[in-house]
C-alpha cells in the first residue's frame, strides 16, 4: 500500500526490517575479516615494530621524500 506524503511516495514495511538495514549484510564480511586478522603471527607484528625506527630515520634523512619504505 502506498501513501502520498508531501508529494513523496512512501512504501509501508516493518520498521525493524533487516532486509532494509545495510549493516546486516556487512556482519558476515566483518566476521571473515576478524578471522583473517587473527591468523597474523605475533612475530610478523614484532618485525614491523622493530623496523619502524629505521623507517623513521630514513624518512627524516630524505626530508620527507620517497624512501625504500
Amino acid at each position: 500500500m502506498k501513501q502520498n506524503w508531501v508529494l513523496i511516495k512512501v512504501l509501508e514495511w516493518p520498521s525493524q526490517s533487516p532486509d532494509l538495514n545495510p549493516i546486516e549484510n556487512m556482519w558476515t564480511m566483518l566476521k571473515k575479516q576478524v578471522h583473517e586478522w587473527s591468523k597474523i603471527q605475533p612475530e610478523t607484528c614484532q618485525k614491523l615494530v622493530d623496523g619502524y625506527q629505521k623507517c623513521l630515520i630514513e624518512v627524516e634523512m630524505s626530508k620527507g621524500h620517497v624512501t625504500k619504505y
